[in-house]
């Protein structure tokens, strides 16, 4: 989830409690809906931070389906693990 979906959902909960949203640049004009913002980036951030996605093993069919066993191995996985981290979730090594 990028900062823009993370803030609208934010915002939709403090608009549903009937809070102000108004808010000049990252800053709210009131402090307590600016420190529920700092709150929830931070639990968002040490959510992402506590998930480690553990890769499964290539098969040795899969192997025999695509061609040579380094082309099954790093390109598809490279592939994945960029996707993964880009969403902020760490790769098991």
């Amino acid at each position: 989830m990028d900062t823009n979906k993370m803030r609208a959902a934010f915002e939709a909960l403090i608009l549903a409690d009937g809070k102000s949203i108004r808010r000049s640049g990252d800053s709210y004009h009131f402090g307590t809906v600016h420190r529920k913002w700092l709150f929830w980036q931070e639990a968002w951030n040490q959510s992402r931070e506590a998930v480690v996605v553990e890769l499964p093993e290539v098969q040795s069919d899969m192997i025999d389906q695509v061609g040579g066993e380094q082309e099954v191995r790093y390109y598809p996985q490279m592939a994945l693990i960029t996707a993964i981290e880009v969403q902020g979730l760490k790769v098991a090594p």
